[in-house]
């Protein structure tokens, strides 16, 4: 019995590295009823199973989630998850403390991929911020592993945004579409110092942009007019987009109030 609550407690570790994420958002985000998770493990790999909702409590945003978690499996090189959140707004202390929730929500949203989508349907990519270029691919299959991805790092072309979306077969529904990598540059903020060290990459001791690269995992990927992919598995990401997990994610019907992408 000791053994085994060992073992969990090492993978509930693992899950909310994984999950919460490890940014300075993370540091102050918590899952309230942990005990509600089951977990297997095998060859490196971790499957998550909730028997209730988790509750999150994250005080960097100012938000109470009760999470509805469908599926979680993270294998070496690569992490998925996916559920349904609903955010109660937490009530602030302070004034100040509810200013640095809303900065810190706005920016959590701006950069983040559903501000990408809807400035793509808007065709405000540029003004919102955004650079795109394309990576073809190297050989095998796209994008195995993030050091792949950077094995094209030297082959880098600029990519009209207008080329990335066409209309879908249902109303106010797009289709994204690309070759390779999509290597997505948001010039509104600089990484996080801690991304440096998420990366693996104390070389780079200078933040850049925040930089991303996606690839499609199964063909053109169906997103709707509100910034979401119907398929949650159909982008993959690496790079920054990667590194940003639950703890930086406002809810879905999140804008700032000059981040509207119409």
């Amino acid at each position: 019995e000791a053994e085994r609550d060992k073992n969990w407690k090492k993978r509930l570790e693992r899950f909310t590295r994984e999950f919460i994420g490890e940014t300075p958002n993370s540091l102050e985000t918590r899952i309230v009823n942990p005990e509600v998770l089951d977990f297997e493990a095998q060859r490196g790999s971790l499957t998550a199973i909730a028997a209730e909702p988790l509750i999150i409590e994250n005080r960097a945003l100012g938000y109470r989630v009760q999470y509805f978690l469908r599926d979680f499996e993270s294998t070496p090189g690569r992490v998925r998850y996916d559920g349904e959140g609903l955010y109660s707004e937490l009530e602030p202390e302070s004034p100040d403390e509810a200013a640095d929730w809303e900065q810190k929500r706005r920016a959590s949203f701006m950069g983040s991929f559903r501000h990408f989508l809807l400035a793509l349907i808007a065709d405000r990519t540029e003004a919102q911020g955004f650079k795109t270029y394309s990576r073809p691919s190297a050989g095998g299959k796209v994008g195995d592993t993030f050091n792949q991805g950077m094995a094209i790092a030297q082959q880098r072309f600029p990519l009209d945004p207008l080329n990335l979306l066409s209309p879908g077969e249902a109303p106010n529904e797009y289709i994204l579409d690309f070759k390779g990598h999509l290597e997505i540059v948001y010039l509104g903020e600089k990484e996080e110092e801690s991304y440096l060290d998420w990366s693996m990459r104390p070389e780079r001791s200078n933040p850049r942009f925040q930089t991303s690269w996606t690839y499609l995992d199964h063909g053109p990927a169906i997103v709707d007019y509100k910034g979401d992919t119907l398929d949650p598995y159909s982008v993959v990401f690496m790079g920054y987009l990667a590194f940003e997990r639950v703890a930086d994610e406002p809810p879905k019907e999140y804008r700032p109030g000059n981040a509207q992408a119409r």
